[in-house]
């Protein structure tokens, strides 16, 4: 499925033209297009410094991703869909993830107490660790990376990516 495989794909950061001084119409503003690509590269480039934040202490983005999603479904736990459908991704994509981390010992499978016939996903006390330490590489990132913005440029950025995501 192509959509499960977008992920799969390396990011290669370090090679990408540079985002300033080449985008715009002839009258200098940029198209819905060059926007789309701007944002894309800077994604690309933050994916790309958290990756290497992260892998100081063995984490990926995609299990960062994860571990919010379940630790947010706490404690009622949370389902394979439901974590497939927050993350984008397929299910089959899900279950090797899930499967890869339950053997780090990163998450249990158990059955729901509402549901005795649904299991769902609960963080262990390794997972919880792995979670808060990714959080605060993270946020390490995101200071470093919003200090050249004002506090009113980074809510004014807020208030219009939540415009675009509504």
């Amino acid at each position: 499925d192509e959509h499960c495989d977008h992920h799969a794909e390396a990011h290669d950061t370090q090679h990408a033209p540079a985002i300033v001084g080449r985008i715009g119409t002839p009258s200098g503003e940029p198209t819905a297009g060059e926007l789309v690509e701007m944002v894309l590269r800077l994604g690309q480039r933050l994916r790309g410094h958290l990756d290497h934040r992260f892998g100081t202490f063995g984490l990926s983005d995609a299990r960062f991703a994860a571990l919010s999603v379940i630790r947010e479904a706490a404690p009622a736990g949370c389902t394979q869909a439901h974590l497939a459908a927050k993350l984008g991704q397929c299910e089959s994509s899900i279950s090797t993830l899930v499967e890869r981390m339950r053997a780090s010992r990163l998450l249990y499978r158990l059955r729901a107490k509402a549901d005795r016939r649904k299991r769902v996903l609960m963080l262990t006390d390794d997972g919880r660790q792995l979670f808060e330490q990714g959080l605060a590489a993270r946020d390490r990132e995101a200071d470093a990376l919003f200090s050249r913005m004002s506090r009113e440029e980074q809510q004014q950025l807020s208030g219009m990516l939540g415009r675009l995501f509504a």
